[in-house]
């Protein structure tokens, strides 16, 4: 049998990465878009966004590589969400920031 495609994913050694610093999220005009912003983290390679309904309901997740800027437009208009965002590294992923409202 021959294996190919073989990728082992686990923690390097190292720091985590910092956690994410000024998250904001702002929605628009039409509610059913939101900008998310926050500071970049050195060496951090991508972002998950974590939102929701409620605070213990962030079941979905975005993943942004490089930026620190990300519009979406997905959202239910008129709906209260709530958010948080990781940094991911080489080395790991960060602990999750302060919860925002939006």
């Amino acid at each position: 049998s021959i294996t190919s495609d073989f990728a082992v994913f686990g923690k390097s050694k190292g720091e985590l990465p910092l956690s994410v610093e000024n998250f904001t999220a702002t929605r628009h005009n039409d509610t059913r878009d939101v900008t998310f912003r926050w500071t970049s983290v050195k060496n951090a390679y991508a972002y998950n966004i974590y939102y929701g309904i409620a605070p213990d309901k962030l079941f979905s997740c975005i993943m942004v590589y490089d930026k620190s800027e990300r519009h979406f437009r997905g959202l239910n208009k008129d709906v209260t969400y709530y958010a948080r965002i990781e940094a991911i590294s080489e080395t790991g992923v960060s602990i999750k920031s302060s919860i925002v409202k939006f």
